[in-house]
Parts: C-alpha cells; sequence; structure tokens
C-alpha cells in the first residue's frame, strides 16, 4: 500500500488530493495550517491528520512527519495576489526545499511539488536540489491557475471584487485575453501519475486543462451558471494599470488586499498559454475533465455555498 504525505491539506487542491489518494486505497497522512472541522472532516475519510504550520515547524519534527512514508505530495503552499514578498519567498521557495530535504533524509522516494508557472519569469525552485539528493525523486508540476471546490484564490475574489462594484465586472481589453486554467481534479491525476511514472528526478510538467478560453467567456460561462446577471466595463490595460498603483499604494499604509491588484490584473490581461505536452507524453497525463464542465462543476459549487467559500480581505 503506498504511503503518502499531503501538506496544505486544508486549501483546495490539498483536500481534493487527500480525496483522491483515499479512493485509490492509499493510506494518507494529511497536514495544514487550519485545524479545525477541515482536519476532522478528513479524519472522518480516513486520513492520519496533523495540523501544523510548515513554516515554523521544528527540523526534528518535520523529520518524523516524513517517516514511513513512500510518496510526498507538496500541496503547501501560499497563493494569493497580494502579500509581503518575504512571506512569499518563505512559504513558496524555503519551505519546499526544506521539506525536499527531509524527506530525502527520510528515505522518502517520490517528492511531487506543485510549483508555478510564474517561475518561467526568473526565480528558480527546488529543481536543484534533486541533483544532491538522487535517491529521491523530484517531480515539479506547474499548473496554471487551479479553480474548482474549495478554491480560496481565484473565483471567490472574483465574487468578492462584485459585491464591492454592484455587480459591475471589469476587464482591461475587454477580456479578450486568451489563458490557460486548470481544474483540481485534473491537477490531482497529475499528482497520481507523478507517483507512478518513473521519470528523471528534477522533471518539470506544465499542467493545464490543454483547452485555452478566452477569459471574458470562462468568466460569463461561470456567472450565467451561477444565474448571476452582472456588467461587464472593458477598460484599457494602462488606465486601469494606473489607477490601480494608487490604491496599492493605499493598500500598503493600510494593511489591507485592494480589490484588484497589478498581478491579477496582468494575468486577465494577456495571453499565456502553456504547453503540457511533455505531461502528455512522459505522465501520459490527460485532462479528467474538460473546461465546459469543470465551469459548471464550479459555479454549482459557488451557488451553493452562496459565494463564500472565502472572504478576502
Amino acid at each position: 500500500m503506498t504511503r503518502v504525505l499531503i501538506t496544505g491539506a486544508t486549501g483546495g487542491l490539498g483536500r481534493d488530493a487527500v480525496d483522491r489518494a483515499l479512493a485509490e486505497g492509499w493510506r494518507v497522512t494529511a497536514t495544514g495550517r487550519r485545524g479545525g472541522g477541515v482536519l476532522r472532516a478528513l479524519a472522518a475519510q480516513g486520513a492520519r491528520t496533523y495540523q501544523a504550520d510548515l513554516v515554523s515547524l521544528p527540523e526534528k519534527l518535520v523529520l518524523e512527519l516524513m517517516d514511513l512514508h513512500d510518496v510526498v505530495w507538496r500541496c503547501a503552499a501560499l497563493a494569493a495576489p497580494w502579500g509581503a514578498r518575504a512571506d512569499f519567498i518563505e512559504a513558496n521557495v524555503d519551505m519546499p526545499a526544506g521539506l525536499f530535504e527531509a524527506a530525502a533524509r527520510a528515505g522518502v522516494s517520490t517528492f511531487a511539488h506543485i510549483s508555478s508557472p510564474a517561475l518561467y519569469a526568473g526565480r528558480r525552485d527546488v529543481q536543484e536540489l534533486a541533483r544532491a539528493h538522487p535517491h529521491t525523486r523530484l517531480v515539479i508540476q506547474r499548473p496554471r491557475v487551479i479553480f474548482g471546490p474549495h478554491d480560496q484564490v481565484v473565483f471567490p475574489r472574483m465574487l468578492n471584487f462584485l459585491a464591492r462594484h454592484h455587480d459591475c465586472l471589469v476587464l482591461p481589453n475587454g477580456g479578450r485575453a486568451l489563458v490557460d486554467l486548470v481544474y483540481v481534479e485534473n491537477v490531482v491525476e497529475a499528482l497520481i501519475l507523478a507517483s507512478q511514472f518513473n521519470v528523471a528526478s528534477g522533471s518539470v510538467f506544465n499542467i493545464s486543462n490543454g483547452e485555452p478560453v478566452v477569459l471574458r467567456d470562462a468568466l460569463t460561462t461561470l456567472l450565467r451558471v451561477m444565474r448571476r446577471k452582472v456588467d461587464v466595463l472593458s477598460l484599457p490595460y494602462s488606465l486601469l494599470r494606473g489607477v490601480l498603483a494608487v490604491d496599492e499604494w493605499i493598500a500598503r499604509r493600510t494593511n489591507r488586499e485592494p480589490s484588484l491588484t497589478a498581478h491579477t490584473l496582468g494575468a486577465m490581461a494577456f495571453d499565456m498559454t502553456l504547453d503540457i505536452r511533455a505531461a502528455e507524453h512522459r505522465l501520459g497525463y490527460k485532462p479528467l475533465v474538460s473546461m465546459e464542465e469543470a465551469l459548471r462543476r464550479t459555479a454549482k459549487w459557488l451557488k451553493r455555498t452562496d459565494g463564500l467559500a472565502v472572504k478576502v480581505p
């Protein structure tokens, strides 16, 4: 029986990862910063649970946590469009590097690391550690904008924006950007494959739904299924960027997240698609859930939860 440690199990991706691993008959240890109902629910499903902030967890306890596991799925991350740079580096660079080194010392055979396509802009991740620890196979996956049930980043923030702006959806350049997204179940499928296929350590795979969509079409489809009537306002990117610069300046001084950040604006304004052929050919990756069905499921979940899965500050 495969023994898997899943970090970030109280987040959107982590919760689905635990569900899938248990369905596969694996022995699951699930960790998360938030305890309470989520960890209790995962324990009731059959997972062994552990509440901990892995950023501050002592090295000895991290090693004990890694012990007796065959596979680690690193789903824990600081995923947000706003925050202190030092916090992102600590949670998304330093912490996963430390986890991988602990996994190697504990004899874990495979470490699947959820990374980000943002690294194509220049920042390195834990890939260089693969050469230093050849007995633990490191597989890096870079999903593009994960969405679905329990999403705490993407669509909840859009709904929060609509609530603040009287159901007016502001899109740069009319929302004409062609973008790749990925449904959460498809990311979990990629994790399963990464744990089973004997690919070279340090391999990097882009993960998406393989169906690039026009941003405006995806958003309006989702809102239509939710039966939300909104007005769409198209504004030039340059104008919005200037307005946001002022809003972000105020936000830094009032310790609040702006309703729209430059990071999110850029993702909405410019085309970005990923080549997933390496994952298809070397992992046998094929999205299980189409974009149409993924948007429908997500919309139904958001509607059922009244769009309040997360309260954005």
